[in-house]
């Protein structure tokens, strides 16, 4: 590429980072939905935006004007793994909270790296530059830190996708809710991603230190890679909006009030629990809504906003409970299947056994063998 074709591409790379760092200051100040959702995602395109505009300068050869912006990156850089893990897990599991200590476990890496800069962060603004100008291998504080980043790194990188492959078994092996159904595939593809981004940025850093042959392609593709990902994250997000969307935040437009949704779910609940209506395969959403005195509207949309399910789903629900317990009482060994599956409400053996093993990750047969080892 030619200076100016290197110019060009810059300037419109340095145009869509400045928007994702808007993009991220209004995800963090915004109070409405998801609120924690809405700040891990907004601390994700702070850090990526941070890491891109470093490399900018980098390029572009601005990093002489600010020298003391060197190394900032990689900082933001371990941030990445620890907030695109957590926005996952808000988005797939929104009412569990992150609590400051289970945050602060994961910003240690953060702290661990930040301490080991110290030195160089008090280094002069002449020194700095004398190590932007491709002397990285003479100063001892900055090869020692780039080891361990580098470990760190690849320890991040084991870390997040054992908690991210274990989340993501859990959403499989259980029947998901509606966001969760919709946006599980779509997070693994951010979350994979992320992790390419994370690995190329761990080359592209080895590759300051040890050789620059490469440097300007590299950078120009990661640079390319974060902020495409930032915009479709963002496009995707403002699409899907009921990622961000809460409990609370799911009622502002409906005519059921908040007092009325907290009384029908706890009557809703004691229903299905104390008279087991569901036993009955061919109960009717009307049937219940009498029950509870409230119109099959009311009641269908109540389930469907705030459970994320169905009227269907969510008899199943209570139907799969049921069955569950029948399989685990000694005495049901007797029974067949079939038996258990009427007993439990349901019209028929294979669509038991289909609803059964998406709400539990087993067959009935293999439910029965595990509670009775």
């Amino acid at each position: 590429m030619n200076p100016t074709q290197v110019e060009l591409i810059l300037n419109i790379l340095l145009f869509a980072v400045v928007n994702s760092f808007l993009i991220g200051f209004l995800l963090i100040i915004n109070k409405k939905g998801n609120r924690a959702a809405n700040r891990f995602y907004g601390f994700l395109t702070l850090s990526l935006s941070a890491v891109a505009l470093e490399n900018i300068l980098i390029m572009s050869g601005d990093i002489f004007k600010v020298p003391h912006f060197l190394s900032a990156g990689a900082i933001m850089m371990i941030l990445v793994p620890p907030f695109g893990y957590l926005l996952y897990r808000h988005l797939m599991e929104p009412k569990k909270k992150t609590t400051i200590g289970v945050l602060l476990l994961h910003m240690l890496p953060f702290f661990i790296c930040t301490l080991t800069l110290v030195p160089f962060f008090q280094l002069s603004a002449e020194i700095k530059l004398e190590i932007v100008r491709d002397i990285y291998y003479e100063h001892q504080e900055i090869r020692g830190f780039s080891l361990l980043y580098s470990a760190l790194n690849i320890l991040q990188f084991i870390i997040y996708n054992i908690l991210i492959a274990r989340s993501i078994r859990k959403q499989r092996s259980t029947k998901a809710k509606k966001s969760q159904r919709f946006g599980v595939s779509w997070m693994n593809i951010l979350l994979i991603t992320l992790n390419t981004i994370v690995g190329m940025y761990i080359v592209l850093y080895l590759s300051f230190i040890y050789t620059t042959e490469f440097q300007p392609i590299l950078i120009v593709i990661f640079i390319t890679l974060m902020v495409t990902t930032i915009y479709l994250t963002g496009y995707h997000l403002v699409k899907n909006p009921f990622y961000f969307s809460t409990y609370k935040a799911s009622y502002e437009k409906s005519p059921l009030k908040s007092e009325t949704v907290k009384d029908l779910d706890e009557r809703l609940n004691m229903l299905l629990t104390d008279q087991k209506p569901f036993l009955n395969s061919d109960i009717k959403l009307t049937e219940v809504a009498s029950q509870l005195d409230v119109s099959p509207h009311q009641l269908s949309q109540f389930i469907n906003q705030s459970k994320e399910i169905s009227f269907t789903e969510l008899i199943n629900s209570f139907r799969i409970k049921h069955a569950a317990e029948l399989l685990k009482i000694d005495s049901s060994k007797g029974q067949t299947i079939l038996a258990i599956a009427l007993e439990s409400g349901f019209s028929n053996q294979a669509n038991f056994i289909k609803v059964f093993k998406e709400n539990t990750g087993l067959t009935p047969s293999e439910f029965r063998r595990q509670a009775s080892e």
